[in-house]
């Protein structure tokens, strides 16, 4: 009979050997990967479950075998067709724990493993990284997983042990995520998670004894009660079980209760089960608003497991490779609070408030700092596996919790799009939209802002100049791989339309002859250096626009319009420079109003700049584009522009090879478009880079203030009907400057502009999207709201991200 169990089992491992071979064969072109170990442990190995066959003559005690996903599962139903039901049965009169006080989430607080072990000389306290990785990852509450480890090993209060640091830190792991994978398959298929339409499971769940023997559970216990009892059974035969149990869970309960006292493990107060799934518009896309990336099937949080809750999803662009990963940044979700779980350098999780967290692993360049806004730089997707784990190619793993516990994405939406998990991981589950259904590994636009739009809208600016407000700042030295909006290096075009009411902006007109000319005008953008070159900046002046150039060393250059732009209406303006050589090129309206032989060299912002302290101390804003008004605030002689911006474009070619009829609809996103701004975010303080560029997004801060405040968010857009024109100056518009005294600007000739060549490149229109491996078709980059849309979140302002390099724990197990 022995020889009998073993050609099952290896008839069992071959067919499901062969469904992995044939499995990852098909699915040989896509990324994928999981943290913490390659494949779910806590259940009986295969080695383990051979010792059990060899052992026993009767194949009723065989665990069941699950070869779609190539498990052993801990908890399962015995398939009638192969042996009996199990004869044994356990009950449990008192829950061992809760659900809620079972997982990591705001009920364990702020404890600290580490201190913990320390304050009682536990030998354990070298382990206290692995503890808190295995805890952490699996979200299972610390105190429990210690509990469990003193019960069954002693090895909190234990002076030493017999068996090598390796297997203490496997046996952590196996524990860890033995309890995690029990935990949540108990909890969606019978637990307080299993959906109210799926039928009741004809069979209960059930744990392995020590000797092989199946014992079948209550399955109204809690879930985390089962997974204890799952646990528990491994140092339990069948003989006098039922005594035996009540002894393990009487001790359980008392070593927990001496090591936390103040934790109660009944307590109910920790709901794991959302009344429903996150609002519509809580999250968009883990990745840059106008980018196309790809989205794996839903998976589980353990990555291989095809058990519930399918939390995770990998997001990938298809470029790039482990070695050589692309320059692609995650984006936040939603809003909220960042923090790096076990301190690791590729994981960030980001609390959102009201439960929810979402979770970014194998990043890299992660950020570290204040509260994030939406659509803020987290990090670039990369195969780093700092917890452990496996990928095969650059990407996110994104998952979502709920109070500590992974959370099915079922139903739950990211930019519009409603997540279906499918009965498969990876290869199954769908995106759903407005009709519109994509498969597994589809690429999706993620075009939130325009989905959530309420309506197209401006930006109003009032001139004010001080206090760093009524602006947008970009900032160009955006984490460690700067911001595509620094251009300067390579050609460019700058573009956007504009409104200013007459008498609004009262600088005179400037002389393009002297040396920072630009200057002297009411300021629309502002890439200055305060003291150096290497800069440039655009103003309006007498009515007319000014263009000017500073470069490193190698001259200046102002162009001066002849057009009339403060008149109430709307104009489209294009600035031009070639790197080569320097030449530029200003169109108003299509028309070229100017151009001229600039200075030679790269204008982008330096990596190596050092601010001079011309400011109070070191000019800070050097590092930003600031839009609508003059940066420093330092010379009470220079202005800040006063009227309306919109759609504003920045792309690192030249677009415009001769004149041009002007644009009669919103910009639309391209290869070549590094920056772009539609002005469509009320009531957000942010202006949001809607480009999708590699190394986006270029986000700009709405710094408001003055009086009235600004810059505000305005019906007043180029595209409807012509505004009427306001003859006169609003009376309660005050332009304020500040009284500290002006950087002296090093002075450099003008040259006379040239004779007019023709530009090397020409205008690139704008592509259409590729479409999917979807039979459905792809969404496109609409500017067109939907019919009902859902008011966009307010968030607060975002912080500027600061890089770190976080070294990982010591505790690093490979997966």
């Amino acid at each position: 009979m022995r020889r009998t169990a073993r050609v099952l089992l290896m008839a069992l491992v071959l067919v499901a050997l062969s469904y992995e071979g044939a499995r990852v064969e098909s699915a040989a072109p896509e990324f994928r990967g999981a943290g913490g170990s390659a494949s779910p442990s806590g259940a009986p190995s295969l080695l383990s479950l051979s010792r059990a066959i060899a052992g026993f003559s009767d194949l009723r005690w065989l665990p069941w075998a699950n070869l779609d996903s190539q498990l052993w599962l801990p908890v399962a139903p015995a398939p009638g067709n192969l042996w009996r039901t199990p004869v044994y049965h356990l009950e449990i009169d008192t829950p061992l724990v809760s659900d809620g006080q079972f997982v990591w989430g705001p009920n364990v607080g702020d404890f600290d493993i580490g201190k913990f072990l320390e304050a009682r000389a536990s030998p354990l306290a070298a382990f206290a990284p692995d503890i808190e990785l295995w805890a952490t990852y699996s979200s299972l509450n610390p105190k429990v997983l210690l509990a469990i480890l003193e019960l069954q090993y002693g090895w909190v209060s234990g002076p030493s042990y017999s068996i090598s640091e390796d297997e203490i830190r496997a046996t952590i792991e196996d524990t860890a995520m033995g309890l995690a994978s029990t935990f949540y398959e108990h909890l969606e298929k019978w637990g307080a998670r299993r959906p109210a339409f799926a039928p009741v499971p004809s069979y209960g769940p059930s744990v392995l004894l020590q000797d092989g023997v199946i014992a079948s559970l209550d399955p109204a216990q809690s879930s985390g009660t089962v997974a204890l009892l799952a646990a528990l059974a491994e140092n339990i035969s069948s003989l006098g079980y039922a005594s035996k149990f009540a002894v393990a869970t009487r001790d359980f309960r008392t070593i927990f209760g001496a090591m936390f006292p103040e934790s109660d493990l009944l307590d109910t107060s920790n709901q794991i089960v959302p009344s429903d799934t996150p609002p519509d518009a809580m999250f968009q896309l883990p990745y840059p608003l106008g980018a196309e990336w790809v989205a794996s099937g839903p998976h589980s949080w353990n990555g291989g497991s095809s058990q519930p809750p399918f939390s995770s999803i990998d997001f990938f662009t298809g470029g790039g490779s482990c070695g050589a990963p692309p320059n692609q940044y995650v984006v936040a979700a939603a809003y909220g609070s960042v923090s790096r779980p076990s301190g690791y350098s590729c994981w960030l999780e980001i609390d959102h408030g009201g439960g929810w967290v979402t979770s970014y692993y194998h990043l890299q360049n992660l950020y570290s700092g204040a509260p994030v806004g939406r659509d803020t730089k987290v990090g670039t997707i990369a195969c780093e596996i700092c917890a452990g784990g496996f990928s095969t190619g650059p990407h996110v793993h994104f998952s979502l919790k709920y109070n500590g516990a992974y959370m099915s994405l079922e139903g739950v939406k990211l930019s519009g799009w409603t997540v279906h998990v499918g009965s498969v991981p990876y290869n199954s589950g769908s995106y759903e939209r407005d009709g519109t259904v994509l498969p597994a590994y589809s690429r999706i636009l993620n075009d939130y802002q325009t989905y959530y739009s309420g309506g197209l809208t401006s930006l109003r600016f009032y001139g004010y100049g001080a206090d760093d407000v009524d602006r947008l700042k970009i900032r160009l030295t955006d984490l460690t791989l700067g911001a595509p909006a620094d251009v300067g290096q390579t050609d460019f075009t700058i573009e956007w339309w504009m409104r200013a009411l007459p008498g609004e902006n009262n600088t005179p007109f400037a002389i393009c002859a002297v040396s920072g000319a630009w200057r002297s005008g009411n300021i629309i953008l502002d890439r200055d250096r305060a003291g150096q070159g290497r800069d440039y900046g655009v103003s309006l002046a007498g009515g007319s626009l000014v263009f000017g150039v500073q470069g490193d060393g190698t001259g200046e250059l102002n162009l001066c319009g002849n057009t009339t732009l403060d008149d109430g209406e709307w104009h489209h303006i294009a600035l031009q420079r070639r790197a080569s050589d320097g030449w530029m090129w200003m169109y108003v309206d299509g028309e070229l109003q100017a151009q001229g032989d600039g200075p030679d060299g790269d204008i982008s912002y330096p990596e190596d700049a050092v601010p001079l302290e011309l400011c109070s101390g070191p000019c800070t804003n050097d590092g930003f584009l600031v839009v609508g008004a003059e940066k420093h605030g330092i010379d009470p002689s220079l202005r800040s522009f006063s009227g309306w911006l919109d759609e504003l474009r920045i792309s690192n070619l030249l677009r415009y090879s001769a004149e041009f009829a002007r644009p009669t609809e919103p910009f639309s996103t391209d290869p070549a478009t590094v920056a772009l701004y539609h002005f469509d975010d009320s009531p957000a303080n942010t202006a949001y880079d809607t480009s999708g560029t590699a190394g986006g997004p270029s986000n700009a801060a709405r710094r408001i203030g003055g009086a009235p405040e600004g810059p505000a968010w305005s019906a007043e857009i180029p595209f409807g009907p012509s505004p009427t024109p306001t003859p006169t100056l609003d009376p309660n518009i005050t332009p304020t400057v500040t009284e500290t005294p002006s950087p002296t600007q090093p002075s450099t000739s003008t040259p006379s502009p040239s004779p007019t060549p023709s530009p090397t490149t020409t205008h690139t229109p704008t592509p259409t999207p590729s479409q999917t491996p979807s039979p459905s078709p792809e969404p496109t980059l609409t500017f067109t709201p939907p019919p009902s849309p859902s008011p966009l979140p307010t968030e607060t302002p975002t912080p500027t991200p600061v890089p770190t390099n976080t070294p990982a724990p010591s505790a690093t197990p490979a997966p």
